[in-house]
């Protein structure tokens, strides 16, 4: 009994943070490599599909192939990180896997294959690529428990990491920028010509994501407090090691207490939805913007596929700042919902424009990325919170949670765009209007599950 009740003998104030500024930004670049891939694989890989590779039809089910094979990783991933080796080693093996896979997804030229065999290449790169990411996703999500001490670090840790996936996502689109910038203005929309734009652009990115992931590992390793959780894990693992039969049992009830938890569902719920909107809007706002350069609808050029999305990854980074003061003080619900007002009244606004010109375009993206980044940011602490200390079963929660969002975000992507073949150019604009639908359900699930 003494020895079970030794850690938490000193109380500590949830209050506050025990981290410093350099562990927090440490803690931050161990996602940064993925979010650059993720951003490119969100904002421009249906676009890359469906206009350079010039397979439109293949092109919703290869994005749902990936969603879902991320989904199924995702699930056996999290249950590994909690049982073998440490979340530190799965990060570490997540990110080569990615560094090998996911450049080589830009490589492929049009026509170097056989028809078949390009989706065949597509097809093995795609469930490599997304067997890494969702190792290095949960790993890095599951050390938060372990990296920090308290509430506060917590959700500090959670709002570095957005801020961090934020600043990735700007990144990716200022050196789209500077790429498209150069395209012949002549060219009113993307096209295979832009092959070796989106090359460069990978090569380069892949580059920044390895060195940010090596500065992550360092950072761990001068860390102390999550240096001594990793010993004393060990320590209690080899006092445990003739225990098998019994730690396979307790791991199983566990895991039961865990799937019948009401209150995971809710997570679940609200993070899934968070992350839907927002893939939504990164699907499909490029293709939309390249939609209305067809119809000449207002004045827009090609560049425009870049600085919309910076604009609302740059809004999404000012309200994470923002929310890094006051979420300690704010309840996580009312931010959530606050997050859900605003997202609402950003596809509105789509609803009422007739002319899309740049400032229309602009105040959209603002109000997309300021309520998506309220919602993300609510979620993942209300996740952390409902994990709380209970840093062994981190790596099942956060698989779970993650699961329900890969699903979601696959079907509706590929479903979006079996309805879409035929349609006219008006129809990702109604896409994102009905966009509005999911943080509406969202607000109605968060008020009829309030305790």
């Amino acid at each position: 009994m003494s020895v079970n009740k030794k850690k938490p003998s000193v109380e500590i104030d949830e209050s506050i943070s025990t981290l410093s500024a350099l562990q927090k930004i440490g803690y931050g670049f161990g996602h940064v490599f993925n979010d650059l891939c993720g951003t490119l694989w969100f904002s421009y890989c249906l676009l890359f599909f469906k206009y350079i590779v010039n397979i439109p039809a293949e092109a919703g089910a290869l994005m749902m192939l990936g969603q879902l094979s991320d989904a199924f990783f995702s699930a056996f991933i999290g249950l590994l990180t909690d049982l073998y080796s440490t979340k530190r080693n799965w990060h570490i093996i997540g990110s080569i896997v990615v560094f090998l896979s996911f450049p080589m997804i830009f490589i492929l030229q049009r026509n170097i294959l056989p028809y078949w065999g390009t989706l065949f290449y597509f097809f093995i790169m795609i469930i490599f690529f997304q067997c890494g990411w969702a190792t290095v996703q949960i790993s890095h999500l599951a050390i938060i428990p372990e990296y920090s001490n308290t509430e506060k670090d917590r959700s500090e840790l959670n709002a570095v990491r957005f801020s961090f996936t934020i600043l990735s996502n700007i990144s990716v689109f200022i050196v789209a920028f500077i790429f498209l910038k150069g395209k012949n203005p002549e060219s009113e929309e993307i096209g295979s010509e832009e092959f070796e734009i989106f090359r460069n652009i990978i090569l380069i990115l892949t580059l920044c994501g390895g060195i940010t992931t090596i500065l992550f590992h360092i950072s761990l390793s001068c860390n102390s407090n999550y240096t001594q959780r990793r010993r004393e894990k060990k320590t209690e693992s080899s006092l445990n090691g003739n225990n098998d039969d019994i730690a396979s049992s307790k791991t199983l009830l566990v895991i039961m207490n865990v799937l019948t938890n009401l209150e995971l569902y809710k997570v679940a719920f609200l993070y899934t939805f968070s992350r839907l909107f927002l893939l939504n809007c990164l699907f499909f706002i490029p293709i939309w913007i390249n939609e209305l350069m067809k119809m000449k609808t207002g004045q827009l050029d090609t560049t425009a596929i870049a600085i919309t999305p910076l604009i609302l990854f740059a809004s999404s980074f000012a309200v994470a700042i923002l929310l890094k003061f006051i979420s300690q003080d704010i309840p996580q619900e009312v931010v959530y919902s606050v997050g859900s007002f605003i997202s609402i009244f950003g596809c509105i606004i789509i609803a009422l424009t007739r002319s899309m010109h740049v400032i229309e375009l602009y105040v959209i993206a603002l109000l997309l990325g300021a309520g998506s980044s309220f919602t993300q940011v609510s979620s993942l602490s209300i996740s952390s919170n409902f994990i709380g200390k209970n840093c062994k079963n981190s790596g099942l929660v956060y698989s779970i949670v993650t699961v329900c969002d890969k699903i979601f975000s696959g079907i509706i992507v590929f479903i979006i765009e079996i309805f879409g073949k035929g349609k006219d150019s008006t129809y990702y604009t109604n896409v994102l209007i009905f966009n509005a639908t999911i943080p509406l359900i969202a607000l109605i699930v968060l008020f009829m599950l309030r305790k």
